[in-house]
């Protein structure tokens, strides 16, 4: 090994404890997966289909498809340079889009707590556009300009660079990311806080916004560090924790779901496909608010408001997310709550 260039040494070096990382995830990510795929069987697979459910499913598989790859590149056997280049390219765009996919379940999150407002919904799809626009491009730019070679000594395996992109590319796109978490982290925290002022007393107020709002804390530690690896660390260094923070990403997104369907779950039911009620989330119940004040469901929940005085007239205010409707989307989650602060008082 000493007559091998300090250079391929160092990417050998590089590319084994990137893949300690790696396999780390996996086996984090599995143990997630098997410890709440019973709570996804019973509170998402029975729900209609809508984009919200579409997302949150791929949420949660698309990591557990790109995470194998992305470890079997590190110890691939001799590989022609254009076969390293396409086990690199495809699962790091994957792995790109699994953090997007992540954190548009995290937008409807904002979206949902802001009592649904036009404003604030126009403002979230402007902001996921420049972002996803700001990741996607610069990072399968840089993946189109990185080289890979053969492997100069056989006695070497796997996939060798040998002339990595523009650095640059890589922090527009670590920047843009970094910069969504931090804003989502921000507009959660603030509407948490202000809405827990009004609901003191809903019993999902715990879970619905506290729990959320340090899921939206961690996610956004996770980014800032790995930001802060990428721009100090060495260039072999520079994607060591970016499995990590896709990883928990994901696993943190998917969370925040999961746990707000089960604690909503004596008080709420969903329609199956059938049409039947399940005891799963769908349908709030108002803890003491007539239906104009009733605090709304969250959008991911893609089913229908109930207020207490449902149980006698069975009147329902529908809250599907495929239905962009204004009188849909114009149903306030609390009355006297609007966007921006301050207005309509």
């Amino acid at each position: 090994m000493d007559s091998f260039p300090p250079r391929f040494l160092d990417q050998i070096a590089s590319s084994l404890l990137a893949n300690y990382f790696n396999v780390a995830s996996l086996v984090v990510l599995t143990l997630e997966y098997f410890q709440t795929v019973g709570q996804e069987a019973k509170l998402i697979w029975p729900t209609q289909w809508s984009y919200v459910k579409v997302i949150f499913i791929l949420n949660r598989y698309l990591p557990l498809a790109l995470v194998p790859p992305i470890i079997y590149y590190n110890v691939a056997p001799l590989l022609p340079a254009l076969t390293c280049k396409l086990l690199f390219t495809v699962p790091a765009i994957g792995i790109a889009c699994s953090i997007l996919v992540a954190d548009a379940l995290l937008y409807i999150r904002i979206y949902a707590v802001s009592g649904r407002s036009t404003i604030m919904r126009n403002i979230l799809v402007a902001n996921a556009l420049c972002v996803f626009g700001l990741a996607l491009g610069p990072w399968a730019f840089y993946l189109i300009k990185t080289v890979f070679i053969d492997s100069p000594f056989p006695e070497l395996s796997g996939c060798f660079g040998s002339e990595p992109g523009p650095v640059y590319l890589v922090m527009v796109t670590f920047g843009s990311l970094l910069y969504s978490t931090i804003v989502t982290a921000a507009l959660f925290v603030f509407y948490a806080v202000r809405l827990s002022r009004t609901s003191r007393a809903n019993p999902l107020l715990k879970v619905l916004y506290i729990d959320g709002a340090l899921y939206f804390i961690s996610i956004a530690a996770l980014s800032i560090i790995n930001g802060l690896v990428a721009v100090l660390a060495p260039d072999r260094y520079r994607f060591l924790l970016a499995i990590p923070q896709a990883v928990f990403h994901n696993i943190l997104a998917a969370r925040m779901v999961l746990d707000i369907r089960e604690a909503a779950r004596t008080d709420m039911g969903f329609r199956s496909v059938s049409g039947s009620k399940r005891e799963t989330v769908g349908e709030f119940k108002a803890p003491s608010e007539p239906q104009k004040s009733t605090f709304g469901s969250d959008v991911a929940t893609g089913g229908v408001i109930q207020s207490k005085q449902s149980d006698s007239t069975g009147t329902t205010l529908p809250t599907d997310p495929e239905s962009l409707e204004d009188r849909t989307w114009g149903t306030k989650a609390q009355s006297g709550f609007k966007y921006p602060p301050g207005g309509g008082r």
